[in-house]
């Protein structure tokens, strides 16, 4: 965290019982610091099983440098996001009243599935852009995973490594995914043709597909302060402008930690979203075309495992059905099948998706994890060492919250954040 986060920044310090009391009032926050133009990191102080004190981030944000190559790279992102959009990669994604506000734009989304690992969920093999005339979003969708994997490598490299090596086949199974057999297994032309569209874009990615399982895509998106439950102990977020003219608002709340800004162009954030209360106000063009894109990227154990699930589970159903050997039913062919039957038997789809989930052998995510790698505790990823300044600032507040309050007994609330500057 020290090498790649600016020495000029502010470090702010919460405590676990902080942040948690926050979350239960997401409505209900003090002043809020503007930090827009400023980067900054917060950190959340807790002991692990050994009682030994640890830090894991909550927030981390950085602003676009001035350097041409890095305004370059941001500029790729924004436009491999309006090209994804334009080729329809994203669909809307159904949300609570608690989240999404009254009358906003919907938030709209590309991945794995939309729902948790349950025998009644729908994972799609990105089942939005399956189909013949799906090969230029397929494309689209490999190109600005590729980009925005590259920006999260280049500004935040320590967590980008990290999740790679949480799950280190993620990569080459999207590549899979969006360069899909199934119009090749075929013969089909106009599937096959789409399929070399979506190859060639993913082989342009590279390595850089992957850590991501899910994104998300929105223009002037408005929501409430909320917590997302299921999201993963740290979300990736971007922001980019786009088009002519002028915006107003649009500023991003984190209630939890006191602190709002309005992203700029290129502006990013690690959030623990399921821990710190987060939402964005509305925004207005005041003049021309212009617009604010947002978007996060994630990766869900569950959304994997159900992934996972129902492809092998179909498999298993269509070597029943179509009389063949398990080995002869491929995953994104048998995925489609059992998804193109749910199309055509609406009222019994719901009996089909069960079914195919019910046929996954058990362990179907067996080797995709590592969680050995990874230590997720308290709903934050326990990675963060706690040397030098960072240290010294933990150690200062534990010192000055026992000051105030004596030393802290079994069961006793901490106080609330205290605000450290790096030395």
């Amino acid at each position: 965290m020290d090498a790649e986060t600016p020495a000029d920044v502010d470090v702010l310090l919460f405590t676990w019982d902080h942040l948690t009391d926050r979350a239960r009032k997401p409505h209900q926050h003090p002043r809020l610091v503007d930090y827009t133009g400023k980067g900054f990191v917060c950190l959340m102080t807790w002991r692990g099983a050994n009682g030994q004190r640890r830090l894991s981030p909550v927030a981390v944000c950085t602003e676009t440098p001035a350097e041409a190559a890095e305004r370059a790279r941001v500029d790729r992102v924004a436009g491999d996001f309006e090209a994804a959009a334009a080729a329809k990669a994203f669909a809307a994604q159904p949300r609570g009243r608690s989240k999404t506000a009254a009358g906003a734009v919907p938030l709209k989304t590309a991945g794995l599935t939309y729902a948790p690992s349950t025998h009644t969920s729908a994972p799609g093999l990105y089942a939005h852009l399956l189909g013949a005339h799906r090969g230029k979003a397929r494309a689209a969708l490999a190109r600005v995973l590729g980009s925005a994997s590259a920006l999260l490598a280049a500004r935040h490299p320590h967590h980008h490594a990290l999740l790679t090596a949480y799950c280190p086949r993620l990569g080459p199974l999207l590549r899979e995914l969006l360069a899909p057999g199934a119009g090749r297994e075929a013969g089909q032309g106009a599937a096959a043709q789409g399929g070399k569209k979506a190859a060639k874009a993913a082989g342009e990615a590279g390595g850089r597909l992957g850590p991501f399982g899910t994104l998300s895509y929105a223009k002037n998106y408005h929501n409430r302060p909320h917590i997302d439950q299921a999201d993963p102990p740290l979300s990736f977020i971007l922001w980019a402008l786009a088009g002519e003219g002028r915006i107003e608002g649009g500023a991003f709340v984190l209630t939890s930690l006191g602190i709002q800004f309005t992203p700029l162009h290129g502006t990013t954030l690690l959030l623990a979203t399921r821990v710190v209360v987060h939402g964005t106000e509305p925004i207005t063009a005041t003049s021309g075309s212009a617009a604010r894109i947002g978007s996060a990227l994630w990766l869900r154990r569950g959304v994997v495992a159900a992934w996972r699930g129902f492809a092998e589970g179909s498999r298993r159903v269509m070597a029943k059905n179509r009389k063949r050997r398990l080995a002869e039913c491929g995953e994104a062919e048998a995925s489609e099948y059992v998804l193109g039957r749910m199309r055509q038997d609406k009222a019994g789809a719901k009996a089909l998706r069960k079914l195919a989930m019910s046929q996954a052998p058990g362990g179907a995510v067996e080797g995709l994890f590592r969680p050995e790698g990874v230590q997720e505790e308290a709903g934050c990823w326990g990675v963060v060492a706690a040397p030098g300044a960072a240290e010294a600032a933990a150690g200062e507040a534990e010192r000055l919250q026992e000051a105030e309050t004596g030393p802290k007994e079994a069961g006793t609330k901490k106080a609330g954040p205290k605000r450290a500057r790096r030395a």
